[in-house]
């Protein structure tokens, strides 16, 4: 979903369709078409933050009804 900041004359930040919008150097730039898969492997750190991000899921999961009453 893109957003448009600053109303209709604002820059347009997000996907919409087929083509994804950003901000760059304070400039709105348009891509078109897919991004391409990525053939690398991850790394040990990308790989790392994986399982921290399982952990802190499963504790936020655990935990729901209190971090909803939190957030209330």
């Amino acid at each position: 979903m893109a957003i448009l900041q600053n109303g209709p004359n604002g820059a347009i930040v997000g996907k919409f369709g087929s083509v994804s919008a950003y901000l760059l150097k304070g400039q709105n730039v348009v891509r078109g078409g897919k991004r391409k898969k990525r053939t690398s492997p991850p790394s040990e750190a990308e790989l790392l933050n994986r399982e921290k991000q399982k952990v802190a899921g499963k504790f936020a999961g655990a935990n729901k009804v209190i971090l909803e009453f939190g957030y209330q």
